[in-house]
Formats: structure tokens, sequence, C-alpha cells
């Protein structure tokens, strides 16, 4: 099965992401299916398929802290670098800009958004792109939101200065949930 292209909505409400004013009865889960839910909730929010998540988590699991170097190689992916740069409005958005060619890095078009960026790359959009009403809507939603410090932007430029450290990553996924699940 590729990405979830299904509702988002539904999704997120049971990901717990978007409050649900329904009133639900709670339900004990198993610890598989903890771990199960957790490893869901990475692949629908960074939009990634079984076997990349399981490849990411092959090569975290040879390195020393392996839950947080998943999350790393997840946040350095080129569709999720150009959301957090504020180009795009959602991760789906900005794997489009990247598979149709408009991001490139260090002045080559890319059109692979799994491609890791590394320190110390630059990223820019194709000089047509700034005119789009959907990335200058997304722009200057996101000038007021504060850039994670491993970015930089400056004018129509933006840079990668390092790669994110453990106080950087998102604190809303419990990766050792999803670590376990693939051991």
């Amino acid at each position: 099965m590729a990405r979830y292209l299904g509702p988002r909505k539904k999704m997120e409400k049971r990901f717990e992401l978007i409050p649900d004013d329904r009133k639900k009865k709670p339900r004990r889960k198993s610890v598989y299916g903890l771990h199960l839910e957790e490893k869901q909730k990475v692949k629908f929010i960074y939009g990634v398929l079984e076997r990349q998540l399981a490849r990411y988590a092959k090569e975290a699991l040879k390195r020393e802290n392996s839950p947080m170097y998943l999350l790393q190689e997840l946040e350095t992916r080129l569709d999720n670098v150009v959301y957090r740069l504020g180009y795009a409005q959602s991760r789906q958005h900005a794997r489009q800009l990247v598979s149709h060619y408009h991001v490139m890095v260090n002045a080559k078009k890319h059109n692979i958004s799994s491609y890791l960026v590394k320190a110390g790359d630059t990223i820019t959009l194709s000089k047509e792109m700034y005119e789009n009403p959907l990335v200058k809507e997304a722009m200057e939603k996101t000038k007021s939101l504060q850039l994670p410090s491993w970015l930089s932007k400056t004018g129509n430029e933006s840079r990668i200065l390092a790669i994110p450290s453990e106080q950087e990553l998102p604190k809303e996924f419990k990766m050792d949930l999803v670590m376990s699940f693939f051991v």
C-alpha cells in the first residue's frame, strides 16, 4: 500500500493531533498495539512508506542513540526541510514542490523527496515558484513562526546549519516505541 491518501482529519483525530469532540470509550491497548499506533503515526505525519521507515529504522539500529537518529533522518528529508522552512503549507505540499523540480539544493534541481540534506546545504526554490500564490501564502503564514535553530533563512536562500540535535527534535513522538516495533 502506498502513502495514506484518505481523509486527513480522520487520521489526525485518531492520533490525537487535533481535538475530537465525540465522546469515546477509552480502550486498553496491548503493548503491540501501542508500538503499532506510534509507528503508524510517524508514517502518517512524515508521509513515508512502511519499507522506507523500516530502512531508516534498520540504519538507526546500527547507531548508538537509535531513536534520536531515526528522528534526525526523518527531519532531514528534503520534503520535511522545505516544510520547516515555510515554503509549503504542509508536508504534502512540500513533497509536491520537490517532485515537480521546484526545489534546488546547492543550485541543483532535485525531485526526490526522501533526499537527506546535510549540514551546509543551501536550499532555494525555482524563481517562478516565489510568485506562486500557494507558496506566497505559506511564506506569509510562517513569517511570524520561529525557524528551528538548525535552519537559517535569509531572503530567498535557506541554509542547513547543522543536523538537528536531540533538544531541537519534535517531542510529539515516542521514538523508542517505534524502534522497538522494528526490533
